[in-house]
């Protein structure tokens, strides 16, 4: 085995290797140095298992900070060579993951040889002589956006984290370093080198350069003496020589009250370092010791025992079966003598991050107050077992080593940690998710935190998880969904951070400016280095809990400006989950710099129009918590509403707007309209291009994002509706539109039978078969009640969003009800006697009453329940909208007006009593006969006979029953209670609806169109399934249909099975074709073929035309490669052919099944909106644009940009972005993509669609059109009247019939030069009448002060004389006016 020389540059053979042939002189370097280390103390010589954890540097101090850093000595864990060279040759490991770590990983080969290292030479040696530039500068750059280059990237950067390179100072001798020993960067130029891997490895390493101290330091006697500082340096101990741990962990005892209380005490409360500020340790005496030892022997001790890590918090756990799966970190301070423990790598860095930020601020509350105290001037970065511990304070593991052995390489890790499990026979396996892959030697509390699944020692493993698909084993990998052709990076993790720290360096140094706007470097270049090159997805969370927690205590610019920074590049997600968390940031009124970092988190996000309405919402709610500045929530709440509304302008395309608008984001899945919907966001809503896109969609249904289609308001009137219903029934039905009235005119005659049959008062003792309609009535109700079962299965949580569907559960329980006491109790039938049944008699039966008080509330929730069907209403729509509003007002009104009614009543029964309950006619004495006295009495109906004194006898005034002194306090109750009641309560409650009255009536509109907004985007959604009474036919006929299909599949022995899509109104297009369809087409002869297709090319895998072509081109046929085809048809053969070609489509009545079992679910998909068959069919957004090119269309390439990037399945340096959505190849409409699947609707949802339709076809649809047929008729004459009368009167041609009278002036010249010149005189007129009253008011404001300037009585003094000053001037100006205007008329002026 032959391995490197350390010394030269030929490899030698370490059996043969004899210490005489070693260059000893060269290998020690200079005696001076070796003099100096025998000098040294032995106990100053501190050994390091990692040479980087306390490396010191100044990359932690802000810029301003650097300055006072003084130079520093070489990191003293660096190993000296003091004794003899074979001890020199001993500390040389050539296995280290240091040097091997990356060789031969993957097919990129990455081995690092030490002869090319050497750190024991001289530096000028490592330098490249008679470097005088790269000559490879002249050659273009090399494309880094294959993932082969990529991954390339990843491990050179990983190589150049390794110690021997980051501490070398030197970049270009890192570079050619780098270069020479990875023969695939040889011919990079040096520049792209340089900014894509040493530039961006120098930064991630700056962390590793930055050594931590104790906190005494800042506020010693000798803050100020750089050369002080080193003494309180932090190096790294071994666990078994800090006494913080016990001796238990590495399986020794001690002594009950003596070793381990004596640690405990040094210690202090907290276990890993002293309070805050403290500045010496105390000792324990022996009766203190054997106080402690009584209690922890009584459990009273447990708490103050307790070590937390010293940088997050958290409690460690020192068990010493778990000790090999624990990578703890001790650290010592040697001159306080303090000890801290981490819980591994990770923790270190977060600890150096929290010192680098307290110096931070330090600095920064120093400049902008320098005689602040330096203890105030500090934030507490040390932990404690007193404090609450927060597991969000602990950093979770993406790309850092929790050994701090600089191992990036996730492989290995893994490989690293499934050995060491198999050895020690763990009873969970870890697995590859993206919370999982957090800790690869986890403790218990990291599974618990983080939710791993265990699966326990012994159990059997399943067939799932190899019968999952790509996107499922990628979604349990990252934690989100991806595409499934989409490739995931080795390492993953660390390109996301590489490519993070690429992008901050890029910014640090970028010079482009938009607009006035502050650059990059100009708002954060003062942040401390290693927080700006941290891994976010690390350490994210963690700082801004720390930060957070820090401004509880004070409120300073510098933490809000760390969160700013934050909130612009942690994910959206993160940091609106961390804002609603921590809703203490706005108790102490710091809204200014709050919008700071929401706007901070709106310019970072990936979706800002869907981020701002969510802001927004978080703002309104705030809003109603806090009443002392609801005004200032409110308003920032509308600013960031007009911000979005500001974004949606900057799309052009109404197409692409109407996209935008439906996509999906990575807010909970919910794209803008469903934000907007539910945070009621009502000002945003009232857009006028919204309102359009919805007017569209009411209508015209699925199809309005066709750029066949342009994007004009449908014109609705009966004609439109007539004619759609007798071409188009299909496209009827599954409109917004349709299912609207069909639903509104299917419940009406529900309600109608129910009305019927109450009015026939039929009860719960009559002959059902004698009752035939209402038979029928509970075939209908079995149905609703059918239908409200099957609805709330299908979307549980979209089924409570509707106020309309909690009328739908109380009219299907009271059905319910009322069908048990008809049905199943059968109640005892009264005769009378002579033995016939005596009806009055069941009727005051309980049963019978039962059922009577069940009926008529059903009466009134059927009827109530029509007002739902004017919510869209224009005039209606508001009104019940101001009664939902004063339904508020009322409870609010009867809850103080309920607790004055039960005072009242007591008081009354009590002063009562038991005197008047005989009296005749008043009969006063039960509490409810007094209750209800009391409630007329509130409302000004009470009977004051009824409370006169009532003597015994009433031919005697001597003895009472109820005397007059009781008649008066009573009387003077009622009295009180009258005018209280009929007066105050009822006159405030008219003021309280009075109130929301104005209100809605000024927000009627935007009201309105939230309404109808929301009515049309549930329709959209929605289930095309026939509403009561007539879905009981359509359950019929779909148990018709399976039982069909269960006969075919017999006979065809699990071959065949009906095609849905014969049967289906819609999607019979030219294009709109699936496998086992017959198509006819044109061959290359122009003859007319047929064929069966089999095989359809998705749109996603199509070449897409990106040039216009004329029809005559695109008619006639061309010969197709297979490669370019967009579908195969059996004819002879297998033939290409594309879409253009078709000619025909014809649905098979039968098609082949794809699983011999009958299934429902798992055979085909459906579009939720169109019901196209995208089983394996699927839309990309850049297919999608350029249908818009080859048909002509111009869009904005800034909006095609920002569309592709927001649908792109994969980063600009190959990372994986989560998939929100996808694309309908036939509507274009995008549906969302979740863990559970995506949002579509299944075969057989899409069978009972299909048979509703056919109910509907046969039943209601020949209704309608007779009810419609003649209105129609009429309107169609009358548009056929004007229209030959236009072309009578302008004498123009059938051709030219259609245009419109006002528009026959087009033609002529003299005309349209007027009607120029008109219009630019009226704009000028405008302009000069709006500078006018500019002026004016200006001067107004001069001339009178503001009001807090004079008192009260100079103001109005002065006021009245300038309003007659400034009322003069405006008359004097527009009789000035008018006169230039005649002028200008009489002259014929033009400009």
């Amino acid at each position: 085995m032959t391995h490197p020389n350390p010394v030269g540059n030929e490899s030698v053979d370490i059996a043969t290797l004899d210490i005489d042939d070693l260059d000893m002189d060269n290998l020690l370097g200079d005696n001076e140095d070796l003099a100096e280390l025998d000098d040294m103390d032995e106990e100053n010589i501190i050994p390091s298992k990692d040479s980087s954890d306390d490396e010191k540097g100044d990359a932690h101090l802000s810029p301003k900070s650097k300055g006072r850093a003084k130079s520093k000595p070489r990191h003293p864990g660096i190993k000296s060579v003091n004794a003899n060279a074979q001890d020199a040759i001993d500390n040389i490991d050539l296995d280290t993951p240091e040097i091997t770590g990356r060789a031969n990983a993957g097919n990129i080969s990455m081995d690092i040889q030490l002869d090319n290292i050497d750190p024991f030479g001289d530096e000028e040696e490592k330098k490249p002589s008679n470097y005088d530039g790269d000559p490879l500068d002249e050659l273009p750059n090399m494309n880094l956006k294959t993932e082969t280059n990529q991954a390339l990237l990843d491990e050179c950067v990983m190589t150049l984290l390794l110690p021997d390179y980051y501490q070398e100072p030197d970049l270009t001798v890192r570079r050619e370093q780098l270069r020479k020993h990875t023969p695939q960067i040889q011919s990079w130029k040096a520049t792209q080198i340089d900014s894509e891997m040493v530039n961006v490895a120098d930064a991630m390493s700056k962390i590793e350069k930055v050594s931590m101290y104790d906190t005494d330091w800042h506020t010693s006697k000798h803050k100020d003496d750089e050369s002080q500082r080193e003494k309180y340096l932090l190096v790294a101990e071994e666990l078994s020589a800090l006494k913080m741990v016990p001796a238990s962990y590495f399986g020794k005892e001690r002594a009950l009250g003596h070793e381990d209380d004596d640690d405990d005490q040094k210690l202090g409360a907290g276990g890993v370092g002293l309070d805050y500020l403290r500045s010496s340790t105390t000792t324990q005496t022996i009766n203190d010791r054997v106080g402690t030892a009584l209690r922890r022997g009584l459990g009273t001790a447990e708490k103050a025992g307790t070590r937390v890590c010293g940088a997050c918090g958290v409690k460690l756990k020192f068990k010493p079966n778990k000790r090999s799966k624990h990578n703890y970190k001790g650290y010592i301070c040697r001159h306080t003598h303090r000890e801290w423990v981490f819980h591994d790598h990770l923790c270190v860095k977060l600890r150096k991050i929290k010192e680098a930020i307290k110096v931070y601020v330090y600095d920064q509350e120093k400049e902008e107050n320098p005689n602040v105290e330096d203890e105030n001037a500090l934030i507490n970065i040390e932990t404690n077992s007193s404090q609450k511990q927060n597991s969000r304070c602990r950093p979770i593991r993406k790309t850092t080593p929790r050994k701090g052995d600089h191992n990036y390489n996730t492989q290995e890790v893994e490989e690293e940690s499934q050995s060491s499990r198999a050895q020690e026979s763990i009873e969970y396996s870890m697995t590859q998710s993206d919370v999982d892959n957090a800790f690869t030697e986890d403790d218990d509390d990291d599974r618990d935190r983080y939710g791993d699944d265990k699966k326990k020692k012994g159990g059997k493993k399943g067939k799932k998880g190899d019968e999952k698909s790509v996107r499922d084993k990628n979604l349990k990998k990252l934690g989100y969904i991806t595409a499934d052709d989409v490739p995931i990076p080795k390492h993953l993790h660390f390109r996301r951070y590489r490519t993070h720290v690429k992008k901050v360096c890029d910014r640090l140094n970028s010079e482009k400016r938009f607009k006035n706007e502050p650059l990059y470097n100009e708002r954060f270049s003062d942040l401390p280095e290693i927080l700006l090159y941290c891994d976010l997805n690390e350490f994210g969370v963690a700082i801004f809990e720390f930060i957070s927690d820090s401004l509880k205590s004070k409120m300073r610019k510098s933490l809000w400006h760390i969160l700013e920074w934050l909130a612009l590049e942690m994910p959206t997600n993160e940091i609106l989950h961390l804002l609603k968390r921590h809703t203490h940031l706005l108790s102490k009124h710091e809204l200014l710099n709050y919008d700071k970092v929401c706007k901070a988190c709106m310019e970072g996000s990936k979706f800002p129009i869907a981020c701002t309405l969510r802001l927004s919402a978080f703002m309104y709610e705030r809003a109603d918590v806090d009443l002392s500045n609801r005004d200032a929530f409110r308003e920032k709440g509308e600013q960031y509403v007009n911000v979005s509304r500001k974004l949606l302008k900057e799309i052009e395309s109404d197409h692409l707007f109407a996209l935008l608008l439906m996509i999906p984001t990575d807010i909970s899945h919910q794209n803008v309209i469903e934000i907007a919907l539910k945070y009621d966001l009502t000002y945003f809503l009232e857009d006028p291009r919204i309102v359009r896109v919805f007017s569209v969609i009411w209508f015209n249904g699925f199809d309005f994002l066709d750029p066949d289609h342009s994007f004009n308001e449908p014109n609705i009137s009966v004609d439109s509706v007539f004619d759609r219903l007798w071409y188009k029934p299909g496209v009827y039905f599954f409109s917004p539109f349709g299912k609207f009235m069909i639903s509104a005119i299917l419940y009406m005659l529900y309600l109608g039978l129910f009305s019927y049959v109450t009015y026939q008062r039929i009860y719960n003792y009559g002959d059902i078969r004698e009752q035939p309609v209402e038979l029928v009535l509970w075939v209908a109700s079995a149905g609703y009640v059918l239908y409200e079962i099957l609805e709330f299965a299908d979307s549980p949580k979209e089924y409570f969003s509707s106020m309309t569907n909690y009328w739908d559960i109380l009219i299907a329980l009271n059905w319910i009800l009322l069908f048990y006491l008809r049905f199943i109790f059968q109640p005892d039938l009264e005769y009378d006697s002579a033995g016939t049944f005596d009806e009055q008699k069941q009727r005051n039966t309980m049963s019978t009453e039962i059922y009577m008080g069940g009926w008529s509330l059903q009466c009134v929730i059927l009827w109530t329940r029509v007002a739902s069907l004017f919510k869209i209403s224009e005039r209606a729509g508001p009104l019940i909208r101001m009664i939902m509003n004063m339904l508020g007002d009322v409870a609010n009104f009867f809850l103080i007006w309920f607790l004055f009614y039960i005072g009242g009543s007591f008081a009354a029964f009590y002063i009562i009593g038991y005197d008047l309950s005989e009296v005749d006619g008043v009969n006063l004495g039960t509490l409810s006969s007094v209750m209800f006295y009391i409630f007329k009495t509130l409302l000004g109906q009470q009977d004051w006979d009824k409370s006169i004194a009532q003597p015994q006898d009433a031919q005697t005034d001597d003895d009472y029953v109820f005397d007059t002194v009781r008649s008066n306090m009573l009387q003077s109750l009622l009295f009180f209670y009258a005018i209280f009641g009929s007066v105050l309560l009822l006159n405030l409650l008219i003021a309280m609806m009075a109130a929301s009255y104005e209100a809605v009536k000024d927000q009627a509109l935007q009201e309105l169109n939230k309404q109808k907004i929301d009515t049309i985007y549930d329709l959209d959604k929605s289930r095309a399934i026939i509403t009561p009474p007539f879905n009981v036919l359509a359950y019929f006929f779909y148990a018709y249909w399976m039982a069909f299909e269960m006969i075919t599949w017999a006979l065809t022995f699990g071959h065949r099975q009906f095609n849905e899509e014969w049967f289906s109104p819609i999607n019979h297009g030219l294009t709109q074709y699936s496998e086992d369809d017959e198509v006819t087409y044109l061959d290359s002869n122009n003859h007319k073929m047929k064929g069966a297709v089999i095989n359809k090319v998705p749109k996603a895998n199509r070449k897409r035309e990106k040039k216009h072509k004329s029809r005559a081109s695109t008619i006639q046929p061309t010969s197709t490669d297979e490669m370019d085809a967009d579908l195969t048809v059996q004819n002879r053969g297998v033939i290409p052919l594309k879409e253009k070609d078709i000619i025909g489509v014809k649905k098979s009545f039968f098609k082949r099944r794809k699983m011999r079992i009958p299934s429902l679910e798992a055979e085909n998909m459906f579009c939720r909106f169109c019901r196209f068959n995208i089983t394996n069919d699927r839309m990309t957004i850049e297919y999608y644009l350029s249908m818009f090119d080859s048909k002509g269309i111009h869009i904005d390439p800034d909006d095609k940009r920002y569309m592709i990037e927001l649908l792109t399945t994969v980063g600009e340096y190959g990372i994986p972005r989560p998939m929100t959505c996808q694309l309908c190849p036939n509507c274009y409409r995008p549906f969302k993509v979740t863990a559970k699947g995506p949002d579509v609707i299944n075969r057989g949802m899409f069978i009972m669609e299909i048979v509703s339709y056919i109910v509907f076809l046969i039943t209601l649809r020949w209704v309608i059109l007779l009810i419609i047929c003649i209105p129609a008729f009429i309107v169609k004459l009358i548009k056929w009247i004007i229209k030959k009368s236009a072309q009578i009167i302008t004498g123009k041609s059938s051709e030219r019939a259609t245009k419109s009278i006002m528009n026959t002036s087009e033609e002529n010249d003299d005309y349209r030069s007027k009607v120029r010149v008109v219009s630019k005189q009226e704009e000028k007129m405008e302009a000069v009448v709006r500078r006018i009253d500019a002026s004016v008011n200006n001067l107004k404001k001069q001339l009178i002060p503001e009001e807090d300037e004079l008192d009260a009585d100079v103001h109005n003094l002065r006021s009245d004389e300038f309003e007659a000053e400034i009322r003069k001037m405006r008359e004097d100006i527009n009789k000035k006016f008018s006169t230039i205007e005649k002028l200008l008329r009489s002259s014929g002026w033009d400009d």
